[in-house]
């Protein structure tokens, strides 16, 4: 709420605690890398939607695999920067100073998050609102072979809790359109391209007429009848209703999950358009499939430096 992006801010905490462990530190090294770390921590989301926005994420692996580096060569840093009452990173990010730091943590090295909640896998290349709507519309469009030209009005369903968080989203709250949090973009992209990809979010696409007269099409819809998420920026529920100009609607349901989370993983044809997207004019077609197919069975593979198709 008052714009630190948490995966920068975290980021390089976390990646000196994993350097660390890698590299077998001692205590003490580990607390200088972790100290280190927090003096590069930093991102604001006003980053979302320019290129600076990656890369802030990417700098903050970077500073994590930095810090250990340092700490490793013996630069000096705070062994409390974590939690220094007052000065540390938590008082510092915590929106009122209001940090626990009396509870102990009695499961620490022992249990770990990734039996609970799993590893999730953007499948769009937006914010996580629209995961799980875009889902819903492709599904009804290649299900359907419904072409731009059929469609009347398309509704996205939303849950009225969520609703208020949409409320105060970029694309909604600045009165401009921010690409990777439109909605209406998304669904746009989605019926005319049936595909959602990071050109999409450029203007040579969404400055095209045909993409906003379809944009213009959306409407985002309070359903009471859909429960509050858990999590709240889980945002559209998928819910999509497709008003045909024939008079036909077709309907997608309200999921709770958005293909990609680990209890509705990605099929692995899923994973390879996602994927062969990525790569798209970085990699050839035949090294991108042997690229994925080798990360598919890492756990076979006899060395990292084996992760190098020929092109």
């Amino acid at each position: 709420s008052k714009g630190w992006h948490a995966t920068a801010c975290f980021g390089p905490v976390a990646g000196a605690i994993a350097v660390s462990n890698l590299r077998g530190f001692d205590a003490a090294q580990t607390a200088r890398a972790i100290g280190i770390a927090a003096a590069m921590s930093g991102g604001i989301t006003r980053s979302f939607d320019y290129q600076i926005g990656p890369f802030q994420v990417a700098r903050a692996s970077a500073a994590g695999v930095h810090a250990a580096r340092l700490a490793q060569a013996g630069l000096t840093a705070a062994e409390d920067a974590l939690e220094f009452p007052g000065r540390g990173l938590l008082s510092a990010l915590s929106p009122r100073g209001q940090v626990d730091l009396d509870r102990p943590i009695d499961d620490l090295g022992r249990a770990w998050r990734l039996e609970t909640v799993g590893i999730h896998v953007k499948q769009h290349p937006v914010g996580n609102m629209m995961q799980r709507a875009l889902d819903g519309i492709l599904d009804l469009v290649r299900g359907h072979d419904v072409t731009p030209e059929q469609v009347a009005r398309i509704e996205a369903l939303i849950s009225e809790a969520q609703m208020e968080v949409h409320r105060k989203s970029p694309s909604t709250s600045g009165g401009h359109l921010v690409p990777s949090h439109s909605i209406e973009l998304a669904l746009a992209a989605a019926v005319i391209d049936r595909r959602m990809t990071c050109d999409h979010l450029k203007e040579p696409f969404y400055g095209r007429d045909d993409v906003r007269a379809m944009m213009a099409r959306v409407d985002i819809v309070s359903d009471p009848t859909i429960p509050a998420d858990t999590t709240p920026n889980l945002g559209f529920s998928g819910g999509i209703r497709l008003h045909l100009r024939d008079g036909r609607t077709l309907e997608a349901p309200s999921v709770p999950f958005a293909r990609g989370h680990w209890t509705r993983r990605l099929t692995a044809d899923d994973a390879w358009r996602k994927f062969s997207t990525c790569t798209e004019g970085r990699l050839s077609l035949r090294a991108a499939r042997i690229l994925f197919d080798q990360l598919q069975s890492l756990d076979r593979l006899a060395a990292i430096r084996d992760l190098n198709p020929p092109d």
